[in-house]
């Protein structure tokens, strides 16, 4: 009727008497239409005049009354609460607010959305006269319920205070057949007794209508309460959990999400300082209260027990403060400039988010080292490389100006008496450059133009290119046995012994050395010609030596010879004598060997010059 469903059943009831007949009409209807949620209102409409019991034109009066769970309701009780009833010519509707008193709410999850369903008993009894003045009565009683009604709970947190020092979340309202049963937080499923253990305070707030916000209270630095570093003295703190929740008696489970944040001036920042050493550059740094946040890091390499070790770094830790000690040396040392007595270097230390990575806070030291007698090699980041050479790496010194590269047209860039720079490019001077597994070795050479030495000028040297004269005369020349049964005919053969000069150092000479004699075979059965020496001056004042046409002459040269350093025993000083007469016996050994040959090759050219004269 009027497009609300209703059920009818035609019904005629038949009495019998003797000479009668009575039939009495028994037909009933009942409205089965469902109620409707229009807003926060249920209602239950109804046809007024329900057609299969009476009909519209036979109606001469009416009542309409109301009530719930089989009783009526007067009109203040229904004003209390909220209730409507409405009747116009067609409907009738009962209009009941969502939640009123009298009704049932029930929790319930759908889709892990909560919600509530309203459910209430309806009377409704319509009373009317007919055209024969009977009185009719219909009752309807009538179970009224609304659709699932999402009820999203509102989060919010009602701590204002500034600066802000807690969380205040309240979450709700709920219905009092939810209960919280735990929160997960950090990927861990914490019960409300568990997170009370940890400084959390939670409990339900209930109001007077029977509904419940459950509240959580932490401080912001609290467990599982993610801090994150923003910028000058700002920490934000983000408080990220799952509320899980069950619906008595029917244990319908829902979770809801909480996210909260905060921004609090409270960071104390670590303070860093530098200073330079000798041979290191220093770092000190004064923590703050965020350090555990972040990963400290030298030259973009994170500084871990590992990486100290095998770079040589100096690391101290006393709980509030850390150093650093990098050696000048070090991997992760930066050159940044070079001159030929002074180094520039620096050492950049950052810290790091220890998520994400990203730098937080930089700093770099920077120093500038002495280095007048260091010979260094340095590698800059732009390809150039940088090398000194001391003049005194060989015996004599060496003229540091007159040093080259590979490409003799590279030569230094500064010097001085005692040292001399080289500043070139890797792809300039004659510099090669080849692949070892995971690096590129780049190679030069510095090398001395080799020049004839005066003989005027006596060295000792460790390039055999040069020539040391010895005019001490007070020497005389002394032959050995040659015993040995690796030659033939020994008993011909004579052993070489000269004394050499000795080193002006204290410790005696030690290193590397040459030795080049000049050898010569004479006819001692000639008259004329004696092997004895005759000296002539020379131009300074020294001695050279002379040799009869009748000689032949040779130079013999043997080396090198490493000259190790004895150390005398405790308590006694060894002689200049001493120190020289060691050294005779080592250059004996040297020279003996080389002399040896060089003699028996002079004799057999001597015999055959005389065999041919």
């Amino acid at each position: 009727i009027d497009n609300m469903p209703i059920e009818s059943i035609k019904a005629t009831v038949f009495y019998k008497q003797r000479w009668l007949i009575l039939l009495v009409d028994s037909s009933t209807a009942c409205p089965v239409g469902p109620a409707i949620l229009a807003g926060d209102q249920l209602v239950w409409p109804t046809p007024r005049i329900l057609a299969p019991l009476v009909f519209p034109a036979n109606i001469t009066a009416d009542r309409v009354t109301m009530g719930i769970d089989g009783k009526f309701l007067d009109d203040d009780t229904l004003e209390k609460r909220g209730y409507e009833l409405y009747v116009n010519i067609s409907v009738i509707a009962i209009s009941i607010p969502v939640g009123a008193e009298g009704g049932l709410s029930k929790s319930h999850v759908l889709d892990n959305t909560y919600g509530i369903v309203y459910s209430i008993h309806l009377l409704l009894e319509h009373q009317w006269l007919d055209h024969l003045q009977e009185l009719t009565q219909h009752r309807v009683y009538r179970l009224a319920s609304t659709p699932f009604i999402p009820r999203i709970p509102r989060v919010i947190d009602t701590d204002i205070s500034d600066p802000k020092e807690h969380f205040n979340i309240t979450v709700g309202p709920f219905l009092p057949d939810v209960e919280l049963v735990s929160i997960r937080v950090a990927n861990r499923n914490l019960s409300v007794d568990d997170l009370k253990r940890h400084g959390y305070n939670i409990y339900p707030a209930v109001f007077p209508n029977g509904t419940a916000d459950f509240i959580i209270e932490l401080v912001v630095g609290a467990p599982f309460v993610t801090q994150q570093y923003l910028h000058d003295d700002i920490r934000r703190y983000i408080l990220n959990m799952t509320l899980i929740f069950n619906v008595l008696p029917d244990d319908e489970l829902f979770t809801l999400p909480v996210i909260r944040t905060v921004d609090v001036h409270d960071v104390v920042l670590p303070v860093m300082v530098g200073f330079c050493g000798d041979d290191s550059l220093y770092l000190l740094m004064q923590h703050g209260n965020l350090d555990h946040y972040w990963l400290p890091c030298v030259a973009d390499q994170l500084l871990s027990f590992e990486l100290a070790q095998m770079y040589g770094y100096m690391t101290l830790e006393n709980g509030t403060h850390f150093s650093l000690a990098v050696p000048l040396s070090s991997p992760g040392v930066v050159h940044e400039e070079i001159s030929l007595h002074e180094l520039q270097a620096r050492i950049d230390f950052s810290l790091k988010d220890n998520q994400t990575l990203e730098v937080y806070s930089s700093f770099s030291v920077r120093c500038t080292f002495f280095i007048p007698h260091e010979e260094v090699l340095v590698c800059f980041q732009n390809g150039t490389v940088a090398v000194s050479v001391q003049s005194t790496i060989t015996l004599p010194d060496i003229d540091v100006r007159k040093l080259v590269l590979r490409d003799p047209t590279c030569g230094p860039r500064e010097q001085d008496e005692m040292k001399a720079l080289f500043v070139f490019d890797i792809n300039s001077c004659g510099t090669v450059g080849r692949f070892m597994k995971d690096f590129i070795v780049y190679e030069n050479e510095i090398s001395y133009p080799k020049e004839t030495i005066p003989v005027d000028f006596p060295v000792i040297t460790r390039d055999p290119d040069y020539r040391c004269e010895n005019h001490m005369e007070t020497y005389v020349t002394t032959f050995h046995p040659v015993i040995t049964k690796h030659v033939k005919n020994p008993s011909s053969l004579k052993r070489f012994e000269v004394q050499t000069i000795a080193s002006n150092n204290s410790g005696g000479l030690q290193g590397l050395i040459y030795i080049h004699c000049n050898v010569a075979v004479c006819d001692l059965t000639n008259p004329g010609v004696t092997c004895g020496r005759r000296c002539a001056p020379s131009k300074r004042g020294g001695r050279t030596i002379n040799h009869s046409a009748q000689e032949l002459q040779s130079t013999v040269s043997s080396g090198p010879i490493n000259i190790l350093t004895v150390t005398p025993s405790p308590g006694r000083k060894e002689t200049s004598d001493e120190a020289r007469w060691k050294l005779s016996w080592v250059v004996l050994l040297a020279v003996g060997a080389a002399v040896l040959a060089s003699v028996l090759l002079l004799a057999v050219m001597y015999a055959v010059k005389s065999r041919h004269h």
